[in-house]
C-alpha cells in the first residue's frame, strides 16, 4: 500500500488497499480508526487577495474533538493546526512566497510511533524548498479523511478544499519531499553501450551528455506519485524537440534548446524549458493516465544534460542540498553518505517563462 487517496475536480478515490489496486473497496472507516503514519499532499497557487486562504479543513465534535486546518497566509506562511482531544498543535512555516504566479506543492508527513514529522512546501517550477519539523504529531483519523476523499466538491456540505487547490493526496506511509523525479521509466537515455531504457540504468553506469562527455550515474531515482498537477504526464511528439520518437515526462522536467534562433531570441546558446510550457496540443499536451505515475530521474556528478531519444533532458538538480542536512534526510536521498553527494552550480543557461517558450515553439513552427 502506499496512496490511497486521490481528489481533484474531476476524481473522488479512497482505497485503503491503494488506488491501482484491484481489490473491492474498502467499506466505511469509523472516526476511531487511526492513520498513525502518512502524507498528505496538495498543490495550490496563491490568490490575490490580502485575506488568509484556508486550503484544507475539516472538524468533528463527535465522538471526541479533532480537527485539522491547513491556512495560507497573505504575508508568506503556511499555518497546519491539527486537534486531537486536549491536544492542540501548530506548525507555522515561513516561505516569503507571495503575490499571483507562483504555486506550490505542501506536504504534510507524520510519523506518530516515530514522534517525528514535517511540514514541506516547494515553489513548483523554481525548485526553491522549505521545511519546518512537526514534533510528536497525532495519529490522524481514517475516517475523517475517507469523507474528505469520497466527498464531491458539488456537495452541498462540502468545504474541505479550497478552490485554489489543483488536488490532494494521501499516503498511509511517509513520502519523500525536495527534488523529484520527472522522466518515465521506458525514456531511452544514450549510454557510452548505446541507448538504454531509463529504468535499466544503473548507478556506475556512464551517460553520454550533448558534448560527448561521458559521466558515471551515482543513482537512479524512482517515484511514485499522483498523477496530477507536477505530477500529471506530458507526452512530447517526434520529430519536435529533436525527439526521435513520442516520450513522456512530468510538467517540471527541462529541455535544453539551442541553436541560432534561441541565441538571436534569448541572447543565450542555450535555454531551459520546462515541458508544461510547450503544451499547446500540437507537439506537447497532457496524457490520459491512471491515478498514480511512475517517474525516474538521474543523479549525476554536475547539472549535466542527457540525451533522451534524441532531445536534450535536464538531469536531477540539487544545488547545496547537501549542505542542509533534514531536507536530506526527507528525499529521496535519504539514506545516502551526504558528504558523496554532490553539490550543483546554478545552471548557466536561463529558464524560459511561458510566453518565452510560446515565442520559441511558435518560431520553430513557423
Amino acid at each position: 500500500m502506499s496512496w490511497i487517496g486521490l481528489t481533484d475536480k474531476n476524481t473522488a478515490l479512497f482505497h485503503m488497499a491503494g488506488l491501482d489496486s484491484s481489490a473491492a473497496p474498502h467499506r466505511a472507516c469509523a472516526p476511531a480508526q487511526l492513520l498513525p503514519r502518512g502524507t498528505l499532499m496538495l498543490e495550490t497557487g496563491i490568490p490575490a487577495h490580502d485575506r488568509p486562504q484556508t486550503l484544507l479543513r475539516f472538524h468533528h465534535l463527535h465522538p471526541w474533538e479533532r480537527g485539522l486546518s491547513l491556512q495560507s497566509l497573505p504575508d508568506g506562511a503556511m499555518v497546519l493546526v491539527i486537534t486531537q482531544g486536549d491536544t492542540v498543535s501548530h506548525t507555522v512555516l515561513h516561505h516569503g512566497l507571495i503575490g499571483q504566479g507562483h504555486r506550490l506543492r505542501v506536504t504534510y508527513v507524520w510519523d506518530a510511533p516515530a514522534r517525528a514529522g514535517h511540514l514541506s512546501i516547494k515553489a513548483i517550477g523554481t525548485g526553491q524548498h522549505y521545511l519546518k519539523a512537526v514534533h510528536m504529531p497525532v495519529p490522524l483519523s481514517l475516517g475523517d479523511l475517507q469523507a474528505v476523499f469520497q466527498s464531491s466538491r458539488n456537495v452541498e456540505n462540502w468545504g474541505a478544499l479550497d478552490p485554489e487547490v489543483t488536488f490532494l493526496a494521501l499516503s498511509d506511509r511517509p513520502q519523500p519531499v525536495g527534488p523529484m523525479p520527472t522522466l518515465a521509466p521506458d525514456l531511452p537515455i544514450l549510454t557510452s553501450q548505446g541507448y538504454r531504457p531509463l529504468d535499466h540504468v544503473e548507478r556506475g553506469d556512464l551517460i553520454v551528455t550533448p558534448t560527448r562527455e561521458q559521466v558515471p550515474v551515482l543513482a537512479n531515482l524512482r517515484f511514485r506519485a499522483p498523477a496530477r498537477g507536477s505530477f500529471r504526464p506530458v507526452r512530447l511528439r517526434a520529430p519536435y524537440f529533436g525527439l526521435q520518437r513520442n516520450i513522456t515526462v512530468a510538467p517540471d522536467q527541462r529541455l535544453c534548446a539551442s541553436g541560432s534562433d534561441v541565441e538571436f531570441l534569448f541572447g543565450s546558446p542555450c535555454v531551459l524549458v520546462p515541458a508544461r510550457h510547450l503544451v499547446n496540443g500540437v507537439s506537447a499536451s497532457y496524457a490520459d493516465s491512471g491515478p498514480l505515475a511512475t517517474w525516474h530521474q538521474l543523479l549525476l556528478p554536475g547539472s549535466h544534460a542527457m540525451i533522451g531519444a534524441g532531445a536534450k533532458l535536464q538531469s536531477l538538480y540539487l544545488g547545496r542540498m547537501r549542505r542542509h542536512a533534514p531536507k536530506v534526510a526527507v528525499s529521496l536521498l535519504a539514506g545516502y553518505d551526504r558528504s558523496r553527494l554532490p553539490e550543483h552550480a546554478s545552471p548557466p543557461y536561463p529558464v524560459l517563462r511561458p510566453f518565452e517558450a510560446v515565442t520559441l515553439v511558435q518560431h520553430r513552427a513557423a
